[in-house]
């Protein structure tokens, strides 16, 4: 009887290393189709933009603001749009841009997540995309907690602003605002960094998604108002 319980213990052991807890390859596929560069027609490159619309991306405020009142395209790859400031918000550091061209891709479903949650995010350096991975802060205030804003630890840099950030099921946690730098110095480093540079993991500030939802008209994001729907009865405080 003995040798037949350490037989089980053994194939249990290695049953639970075999089996993957996190799906991290799909997560970070989702992250990146969901992503797009955001420039100015005379190609110079401003941030990053999340789709979430058959026509919708989202990006944030000081994105659109950084044109300067410049022609925007979004950008992926050779695969370049036209696009229209539609919205800037004037209470949240997001705007939504609308294309005439059909998106293939956009997000579905909003994700409901708990501190400590593994995150995939895509973004840009220098106009090169990047993807990577980490996780919602775990501290015991729990997010969001400062201005409605999600924390997380995610290898993220200036250009990752209004990337998305998706959960390890794909669904969309929401949009980079801002990393944390401890110094002036830290600042200058990731702002001179070259596409060369990949980021390192770093504090990050989120818009959750729910929020970012304001910019998003319910015929423009019908998918994503069906999923926050039927979450809101959940009562989470991430909320996607």
């Amino acid at each position: 009887m003995a040798s037949w319980r350490s037989v089980l213990v053994i194939l249990l052991a290695l049953n639970a290393c075999a089996a993957p807890r996190e799906d991290v390859g799909a997560s970070l596929a989702t992250a990146q189709s969901l992503h797009w560069l955001v420039e100015t027609t005379n190609g110079q490159f401003l941030g990053s933009a999340t789709a979430v619309g058959d026509q919708t991306l989202l990006t944030n405020r000081h994105v659109v603001q950084a044109a300067g009142g410049a022609t925007l395209i979004v950008r992926r790859g050779k695969h370049a749009l036209p696009v229209e400031v539609q919205q800037v918000s004037q209470d949240a550091d997001v705007a939504s841009l609308r294309t005439t061209v059909r998106l293939a891709v956009f997000a579905e479903r909003l994700a409901v997540v708990q501190p400590g949650a593994p995150l995939a995010v895509a973004g840009a350096i220098a106009g090169q995309t990047y993807t990577g991975t980490g996780r919602l802060d775990r501290a015991e205030r729990r997010a969001p907690v400062r201005d409605g804003l999600l924390t997380a630890r995610l290898p993220v840099a200036p250009g990752f602003s209004g990337g998305p950030v998706v959960d390890h099921g794909g669904g969309l946690v929401g949009l980079v605002v801002a990393t944390v730098v401890g110094s002036t110095t830290e600042a200058r480093r990731l702002a001179a960094a070259g596409p060369d540079h990949a980021p390192t993991e770093r504090p990050a500030l989120l818009l959750p998604a729910r929020a970012a939802l304001q910019l998003c008209p319910r015929d423009a994001c019908p998918a994503l108002y069906r999923a926050d729907e039927a979450q809101e009865h959940r009562g989470d405080l991430t909320g996607g």
